[in-house]
C-alpha cells in the first residue's frame, strides 16, 4: 500500500512540474524575470563591524618630505590617540636655525593636546639654517607642511582650524603676522623673543582668541613685549606677559615648566599666571 502511495504521489509530483514547465513556456521573457522577482526574497545587508580600536600614532617623532623629496616638516606624535582627530600646535623656529634644533624643547608642553608640527622655513641661510621670507610665500609653505601632515595622519590631525601657533625670534615675528591676517585657523599664538606688533582689532577679526607674549629677563626685546601686552589689554584682548626666566634670547632650562603654563592659559585656564609673581601680567575682559 505505501508503494503505491509513493508512486502515486512522484507521478502527481512530475504531473504538477509539467504543467509549471508549460506555463513558463508560455510567458515572454519579461513576464518570466518578473515573476521571479517577485518570488526571490529581499537581500538583506549585514554592515561590517567598524573596528573599535583607535588608528595607531607613531612611535616617535618622524620627518615628511616636501615634493622635491626635501625634509621639510618634523612632526611629533600626540601622546594618547583620540577617538577624533585634534588640531595641531605649529611652532616657527627662529632665523638661520632648523626645527631638529628648536621643536624639541616643545615637544613635551604640547603633545598632551595633539601633535606638534615644526616646520622648516622656506629659504636657505647662506651660513646654514633655514630663514622665513618675508612675503607670502613663508605663509604658503607653512600651510603646505600642515595640509601633508594632515594627509599622513588624517586620523589624528585636524587642520581646519583651531589650531596653536608658536614662535621663536623671527618665528615670533612671522606668527604674529598670521595671527594679525588669519581666517580662523588659529586659536591662540604664543610669541617668543621678538619686536611683535600684534593688533586687537585684526586678530579678533581672525578669529584668535587669546595670546602670550613672552621673553627673557635679559632678552632686549622683553620690555617691548611688556609695552605691547599691555596696549592690548587696553584694547579689550585677551593676552597675558610670561617671564622665561633669567635668560636672554634663548630658551630656559625649564622651558617645559613654562610653556606648560602658556599653553593652559591660551587654552582658558586663567589660573596659569598669576599677575603678581615673576613680573607677568594677565589680562582677560571680563564678560559684560
Amino acid at each position: 500500500m505505501e508503494q503505491k502511495c509513493a508512486r502515486r504521489t512522484r507521478r502527481v509530483g512530475a504531473g504538477v512540474c509539467a504543467l509549471i514547465a508549460i506555463a513558463i513556456a508560455s510567458l515572454s521573457p519579461a513576464q518570466v524575470r518578473h515573476a521571479l522577482a517577485k518570488s526571490t526574497p529581499p537581500v538583506v545587508r549585514i554592515e561590517a563591524e567598524k573596528p573599535s580600536a583607535l588608528a595607531p600614532l607613531p612611535a616617535g617623532p618622524v620627518y615628511l618630505n616636501d615634493e622635491r623629496g626635501t625634509s621639510n616638516v618634523l612632526v611629533y606624535p600626540a601622546r594618547r590617540a583620540s577617538t577624533k582627530p585634534r588640531p595641531p600646535t605649529v611652532m616657527l623656529h627662529g632665523m638661520c636655525d632648523e626645527p631638529e634644533w628648536e621643536c624639541p624643547h616643545f615637544a613635551s608642553s604640547t603633545t598632551d593636546q595633539g601633535f606638534l608640527l615644526c616646520p622648516r622655513a622656506n629659504l636657505r641661510c647662506d651660513g646654514g639654517g633655514s630663514i622665513w621670507s618675508g612675503d607670502a610665500r613663508f605663509s604658503a609653505s607653512i600651510e603646505a607642511s600642515i595640509a601633508r601632515v594632515a594627509a599622513e595622519y588624517p586620523a589624528h590631525v585636524d587642520a581646519s582650524a583651531g589650531r596653536t601657533l608658536i614662535g621663536f625670534s623671527l618665528g615670533a615675528i612671522r606668527a604674529v603676522e598670521l595671527a594679525n591676517t588669519g581666517r580662523g585657523q588659529w586659536r591662540s599664538v604664543i610669541a617668543i623673543g621678538a619686536k611683535v606688533h600684534p593688533r586687537a582689532d585684526r586678530m579678533r577679526r581672525a578669529g584668535v582668541q587669546r595670546l602670550v607674549l613672552a621673553a627673557g629677563e635679559h632678552d632686549m626685546m622683553k620690555w617691548h613685549m611688556v609695552g605691547e601686552a599691555k596696549k592690548l589689554a587696553r584694547a579689550g584682548f585677551p593676552v597675558a606677559f610670561m617671564s622665561m626666566g633669567k635668560v636672554g634670547h634663548t630658551f630656559p632650562k625649564d622651558i617645559e615648566a613654562r610653556m606648560t603654563r602658556a599653553i593652559a592659559w591660551a587654552n582658558g585656564d586663567d589660573s596659569a599666571f598669576v599677575p603678581s609673581e615673576r613680573g607677568e601680567l594677565a589680562f582677560v575682559p571680563r564678560a559684560e
